[in-house]
């Protein structure tokens, strides 16, 4: 959908599609009687009157309705990511991604919001009884 279509209202759409029509598809004509009628609006760039045309002929709608992400605020994923943390703190949030087919970003942002933070550990040497003695000597 562009950008600037989504910046009017569907009333506003509704005259855009019947001044397109009294100008007969002249976008231009349309645009300058759109000005007249409707002097205290913003007046749409031709290229607006004619993809409004175009966008209703073709799909039937006069604006698109905005893409709803499945995983967005989901009870049920949020569970589940916290779950494959709990399972294993050393998993990293790309794995648990993986797993999960989700973003990157979701799983991170889910984890943010709950204040958790993937933990990794860093492997070290431990230290024995006779390390001392064996350092001195070295």
């Amino acid at each position: 959908m562009c950008a600037a279509m989504a910046e009017f209202t569907s009333h506003e759409q509704a005259d855009i599609i019947f001044m397109y029509g009294r100008a007969d598809g002249n976008a231009s004509l349309a645009r300058r009687l759109y000005q007249e009628r409707y002097p205290n609006r913003r007046v749409p760039n031709v290229r607006v009157f004619s993809n409004t045309y175009r966008r209703l002929s073709e799909s039937g709608i006069h604006h698109a309705e905005p893409a709803v992400n499945p995983g967005r605020h989901n009870v049920n994923v949020e569970e589940q990511i916290l779950a494959a943390f709990e399972a294993d703190p050393t998993t990293s949030i790309r794995v648990v991604a993986r797993d999960l087919n989700l973003s990157i970003w979701k799983v991170w942002s889910t984890m943010h919001t709950e204040k958790k933070y993937p933990f990794h550990g860093t492997g070290v040497q431990g230290l024995e009884e006779t390390d001392p003695a064996r350092r001195i000597r070295f």
